[in-house]
């Protein structure tokens, strides 16, 4: 049995998708159940509830969408990735077809599966987080377990593409459990009042590689992700001011990443917060862009500096005429404010080049680089800092 009792759930007619769904579940810890018909999926269901499932829509006789169908009716509805040897607008729209029916979708892939894309889009949603005990999430902090990783944000600029900084990402060798996501942890620091902690190690050690970006170029950034508790505390700026001291960091080289969720109470105390960081000339983003319940009022009542557009928008770019509209209007609204526009989770070349179109000022995915160590960063960002380079990044880290 996997970590936490996790169960992946691989829907394919075809041996070699089969055996890759093996290989990535005996890549996240969980156990592996599959099924190639719906006859099978039928009896699997019947006795088993998936925690994922990873199902191909290009099945014969229309099998796969009926997959997706099947699991939609389920009472659980497990969280589904799409995957087939079909193009980006027929996984955009077999993705939209589950959401129709109520079968929440974490992302899509082209066959032949990349197993490190599939395990990034699939760890998240695991429910091995939620069974650590206290006792180990104070050891992670201890014996610093906790490792991060770096995504680089680039910018858009005239004929080139320019590497602006980076967003740290935490993820925690367990151990045990091997390396595990933020989404399989965090809950667990949050519920166990750890959760301070965690984002004060995971600052300090993003403002310590940052220092080293210096001697390449002053202006880099670090982006670093901020618990929705954290946006209450009225000490973290005081504690923040001290880290860049250390670090000889000019404070317009950190950009704090907020979600909208903890903005929806406390707002007189937030304010507070985000108040004192924009003095400090730090920089406030606001992550998940276009898909909260008020982010266009949040944009004039907070002192944000960038927005951040969420990646399920960026996902139907650029054969969705309407989320076209969508993203080019959000990055026009943002530049109006005199606020920049970051695109996240760019995956194709297609994306990219309809966010140049539309003015974005960064963009960060697999399209450009996945996550790397922090081993990894520093090379790369040294490699395509400079204003010349214009192939992929990817094709640097890779």
């Amino acid at each position: 049995m996997g970590n936490g009792g996790d169960l992946l759930l691989v829907v394919d007619s075809d041996e070699s998708g089969l055996q890759q769904g093996r290989a990535l579940a005996a890549l996240l810890g969980c156990e592996c159940v599959t099924a190639g018909s719906s006859a099978e999926l039928r009896e699997v269901l019947a006795l088993r509830t998936p925690t994922v499932a990873l199902v191909a829509i290009d099945m014969s006789e229309d099998q796969g969408v009926g997959a997706m169908l099947m699991l939609a009716a389920t009472a659980n509805r497990s969280p589904t990735v799409v995957f087939g040897n079909v193009d980006a607008r027929v996984l955009a729209s077999a993705r939209r077809l589950a959401d129709q029916h109520g079968l929440p979708t974490l992302g899509a892939l082209q066959r032949p599966l990349s197993l490190d894309e599939a395990e990034l889009l699939i760890a998240p949603a695991l429910r091995s987080g939620q069974l650590i005990a206290e006792a180990e999430l104070r050891q992670a902090i201890d014996e610093q377990q906790l490792l991060l990783y770096f995504q680089p944000q680039v910018a858009l600029t005239t004929g080139a593409i320019r590497v602006r900084g980076a967003e740290a990402l935490v993820r925690w060798k367990h151990p045990q459990r091997g390396l595990l996501y933020p989404a399989q942890f965090l809950p667990s620091f949050e519920r166990s009042g750890l959760i301070g902690a965690l984002t004060d190690t995971v600052i300090t050690e993003a403002l310590r590689q940052a220092g080293g970006w210096s001697r390449i170029d002053s202006t880099l950034t670090i982006t670093v992700n901020l618990s929705p508790r954290l946006v209450r505390d009225r000490q973290f700026p005081t504690r923040l001011a001290l880290l860049l001291r250390e670090f000889e960091l000019d404070p317009q080289q950190l950009l704090i990443d907020v979600t909208e969720e903890p903005l929806r109470r406390d707002y007189e105390r937030i304010l507070d917060v985000f108040t004192r960081l924009r003095i400090m000339n730090v920089g406030l983003v606001l992550d998940h862009f276009g898909t909260g319940y008020s982010s266009i009022t949040e944009l004039y009542r907070m002192p944000f500096t960038e927005v951040k557009l969420d990646q399920s928008l960026i996902a139907e770019l650029p054969h969705n005429r309407e989320a076209c509209i969508v993203v080019e209007t959000l990055a026009t609204l943002a530049h109006k404010l005199s606020m920049k526009a970051c695109a996240a989770g760019v995956e194709t070349d297609l994306a990219l080049e309809t966010l140049r179109s539309y003015d974005f000022d960064y963009v960060q995915g697999q399209a450009l680089c996945e996550p790397v160590p922090a081993a990894d960063i520093d090379d790369l960002i040294r490699h395509w800092h400079w204003p010349q380079k214009s192939e992929p990044l990817r094709r640097a880290a890779g």
